[in-house]
């Protein structure tokens, strides 16, 4: 079948613009939802419906793309214009990942962080001052909600070499030992390790390290990673473990989707399951549900959108027209900026919010209004920027 041109990669995928921005939508109001202790807004989500966060949606989405450009790319210009791409996008986003923290920064130099909510969002921290910016630059003191960034560096820096072993041999061994490293983390195994290894350096404490360490959603990336080069060889191929699904398996998933949503609504109308996901594994002793939640949930958009069964379908025209939502693919054309924005407008109004007051659901609406709009401006000014600057 006929590929795109390996040194223009089809970026454009079907829907997928709409599915980040919605995912930078969710992710925000998951940020506001957090700073202000409402978690009714969270109902504008999927999040009270599942045991999984964004956080996975976005490195799915991102391995998927980096295994889509990455093959393209090794297939015409071999391992080293691979290595060439992948390195170029790792370093736009430590430009990112340094200016997002500046900007997030920045106000406490005239305010005090003790005296907001922003002082949380920095573990804590009195003052922000040179040694916990060479801490955040070496990836060592990472404030609240920049996991995602981190993790993104260190993964698209290893993409090239995790796709040539894919391509090998050798594919199964690595999955294995992802796998594991993922289990690991899951049972807290890594965790510990890693604060054996902190406890090394005064100036690090590791719940200044970030929510999610390097193990945490790597498994996931890697697997979506070959996914996106197996689509790349052959879209059909790849997809038709999905397409030729039986509707029986189908229906079977949404049960199994309705069965994780209840703890998750539970815990979001009423706190009484004060962590749906913590209670989960506690008395079910299974780590891995959220992933396994995560990946049912895929396979059944998937469903929706491909199965030659679900054409013209109420539920795929829904699905289809929520990721077609112009204001959602308008911010996802764009996702590395748009995400940063969402970042430190958040961060800003944390510095508004005072420490230890409560905010009601309006103001907590005007704050998530005011951050969406401030994105949206964003992307639509790196929208029609360009054409512009062209058209002058």
């Amino acid at each position: 079948m006929t590929q795109p041109s390996a040194s223009r990669p089809d970026l454009r995928l079907p829907l997928i613009d709409g599915a980040r921005g919605y995912l930078i939508f969710a992710m925000t109001v998951g940020h506001i939802a957090s700073l202000t202790g409402l978690r009714e807004l969270n109902y504008i989500t999927h999040k009270p419906w599942a045991v999984f966060l964004t956080g996975e949606g976005f490195m799915a989405i991102s391995g998927f793309m980096c295994g889509y450009i990455l093959s393209l790319r090794q297939d015409r210009y071999g391992f080293s214009g691979s290595l060439k791409w992948g390195m170029q996008r790792v370093w736009k986003i430590i430009r990112y990942y340094l200016l997002v923290f500046v900007l997030c920064a920045l106000p406490a130099f005239v305010l005090p962080l003790s005296d907001t909510l922003a002082g949380q969002l920095f573990h804590g921290r009195a003052s922000i001052g040179v040694t916990e910016a060479l801490l955040f630059a070496a990836g060592l003191f990472r404030p609240s909600f920049y996991d995602i960034l981190y993790l993104y560096v260190i993964c698209i820096a290893l993409s090239p070499l995790a796709l040539w072993v894919l391509k090998s041999r050798f594919a199964p061994l690595f999955l294995g030992a992802s796998a594991l490293a993922w289990l690991a983390t899951q049972y807290g195994l890594t965790g510990r390790v890693l604060d054996k290894l902190y406890e090394a350096i005064p100036q690090i404490q590791s719940h200044e390290t970030g929510a999610f360490h390097l193990f945490a959603w790597q498994f996931l990336f890697f697997v979506a990673l070959w996914f996106g080069h197996l689509f790349a060889q052959d879209r059909d191929a790849a997809l038709a473990p999905i397409t030729k699904a039986p509707r029986a398996v189908f229906t079977y998933a949404m049960m199994a989707l309705a069965v994780f949503a209840v703890p998750g609504v539970i815990y979001t109308a009423t706190g009484f399951l004060m962590n749906a996901e913590v209670y989960l594994r506690d008395y079910l002793t299974v780590a891995p549900l959220p992933l396994i939640n995560f990946a049912i949930g895929m396979f059944v958009l998937l469903f929706v959108l491909t199965s030659p069964s679900m054409q013209g379908t109420w539920g795929q025209r829904l699905l289809t027209a929520v990721l077609s939502f112009g204001f959602f693919r308008v911010i996802g054309q764009k996702t590395l900026q748009t995400f940063a924005t969402s970042i430190v407008v958040s961060y800003w109004v944390a510095y508004a919010i005072p420490a230890g007051s409560d905010v009601s659901l309006s103001m907590a609406a005007i704050y998530l209004a005011l951050c969406m709009a401030v994105v949206y401006a964003v992307a639509l000014v790196l929208a029609y920027a360009p054409p512009l600057r062209k058209s002058a």
